[in-house]
């Protein structure tokens, strides 16, 4: 994506003749770039922020940015008025949409179509629920056309419990998920539907048929193992902003050469799956015209027609029903079929504070404990039940910490 960003900059720049766009790249992701960004003197930061769906609510309260509509008269911009309902939710706090959502993402199921036929199974219908996913996995494996049926780490064992929770309508913290600003309450990982289906992920992989990839570091080591030709995989879920990559490198013929590349939508409980990615968020500022002006930039990238060429080349979600009307959406759709998996699926999802999933100040504590007990228990083969009340108690123990220094309770 950062050549494609580097050539819209240019282009914006070509456009608007008075304004230069300096451009920062934090090392170590979204919330290591916040860290960052709250440690420089309000002289010295930046004037747009790339910011997580995992950190809407630390970002919020923490007093350093302004909504969009404070730059068009306290009116919701007119670039987003058509949000997709589950985008606009994820990115909305106290009735407030707080950043423009931009490069948003979802997790999907990824896969070579070739395996799948291979081993008897219909690339057209992928499994929808565990039971169904399980099925394919094992029918992956004992056909010998993947040595594992199935490629794991430790976000996406983690999305087992977090994405089938937001498909099933069901909370992982009340009140609301976090999302009414009071403090929340009460932390439920430990359900009979995510111990369960941890214990079913944990089966598979004693018995050979889920390949475990760790951390996965480099963000590509589970693809890696799919398109291996040696010891090719299943399956894989993985975030949809990598479809484009994926497929202009297995056309190359570098990596992967003669894999049929497919996308289905994250299998669960429900059709759908949370929004992730990010949003430009505008410093707040004593000057004014210092916010119009980096308003001037995010206006621009979050046109329809650019979010669809954003979306075209990455397999970002196209965010507005403008923008996914737009011809290049429908043409790289036509071309690349996978690109369409991650809208679907956001566009099933309700606008709700359960299918919008968590926001909370240490979401990313949160995420992480959750991680730590899905890997725990796939991995070292430990109890889930144990796992996710360990959870659960290291997750209030973060809120409780956060609602000290904030004090969200109204």
């Amino acid at each position: 994506m950062l050549g494609f960003f580097d050539d819209l900059i240019a282009e914006f720049e070509s456009e608007h003749p008075g304004i230069d766009v300096e451009s920062t790249r934090y090392e170590g992701g979204y919330t290591a770039g916040l860290v960052q960004l709250a440690a420089l003197d309000e002289a010295d930061r930046p004037d747009v922020f790339m910011g997580s769906n995992s950190s809407v609510r630390l970002q919020h309260d923490s007093g350093l940015f302004v909504p969009p509509s404070e730059c068009t008269g306290g009116e919701t911009p007119e670039a987003l008025v058509d949000l997709l309902p589950i985008i606009e939710h994820t990115y909305t706090v106290d009735d407030t949409l707080v950043a423009a959502p931009y490069n948003v993402s979802t997790p999907v199921m990824m896969y070579d179509r070739r395996v799948w036929r291979a081993a008897g199974v219909d690339p057209d219908d992928p499994p929808a629920t565990f039971d169904e996913l399980e099925s394919v996995v094992r029918r992956l494996r004992d056909s010998g056309a993947a040595t594992t049926g199935m490629v794991l780490y430790d976000r996406a064992a983690s999305w087992l419990v977090e994405q089938a929770a937001a498909q099933g309508g069901r909370l992982l913290v009340d009140p609301a998920n976090g999302r009414d600003g009071t403090t929340a309450t009460d932390v439920t990982f430990a359900t009979p539907e995510s111990i369960a289906t941890l214990e079913r992920f944990r089966m598979l992989h004693r018995d050979g048929y889920v390949l475990w990839a760790g951390v996965n570091r480099s963000g590509r080591d589970d693809l890696l193992a799919l398109v291996n030709p040696e010891t090719p995989s299943g399956l894989t879920l993985h975030t949809s902003a990598a479809i484009g990559d994926a497929v202009r490198i297995i056309d190359s013929g570098v990596i992967g050469a003669g894999v049929e590349f497919g996308a289905a939508p994250l299998p669960g409980g429900a059709p759908g799956g949370l929004a992730g990615g990010g949003a430009w968020w505008l410093l707040a500022d004593d000057d004014p015209e210092r916010v119009a002006t980096a308003w001037t930039l995010v206006d621009w990238l979050i046109q329809p027609e650019r979010v669809a060429e954003l979306a075209a080349f990455t397999g970002y979600v196209p965010t507005t029903q403008r923008a996914v009307a737009s011809s290049v959406t429908t043409r790289s759709w036509d071309e690349i079929p996978a690109l369409r998996v991650g809208y679907e699926q956001l566009a099933a999802m309700p606008a709700t504070d359960a299918a919008a999933g968590l926001q909370v100040g240490p979401m990313v504590e949160l995420q992480r404990a959750l991680e730590v007990a899905a890997s725990v228990t796939i991995d070292a083969d430990e109890d889930p039940a144990e796992q996710l009340r360990a959870a659960e108690g290291t997750a209030r123990t973060a809120l409780a910490t956060y609602d000290s220094i904030y004090g969200t309770d109204e």
